[in-house]
């Protein structure tokens, strides 16, 4: 039997959007040192990097928000996560 056939909707909701997340994040820990450095006292985030992340963040809860509106095993599975 097929894993993901056997999987609720909601199952493959939760999948999916977890590695949603998984990709944005990884996207996000690419500039991460900035708001280290910011947070310690540091030199400001630039604000190209700051408007990147958070269109990021916009990006990741469209996807999400795409995801969740889905009803059918197959939709869900055929929905396009973006690339690393």
């Amino acid at each position: 039997v097929n894993k993901t056939y056997s999987q609720t909707v909601a199952q493959l909701k939760t999948q999916k959007i977890e590695n949603l997340k998984a990709i944005y994040n990884g996207k996000l820990s690419k500039t991460d040192w900035y708001v280290v450095r910011a947070a310690e006292g540091g030199t400001a985030v630039p604000s190209d990097i700051a408007t990147e992340r958070s269109d990021l963040r916009d990006e990741c809860a469209t996807k999400e928000a795409e995801i969740n509106a889905l009803s059918t095993k197959a939709s869900i599975i055929d929905y396009q996560l973006p690339t690393i």
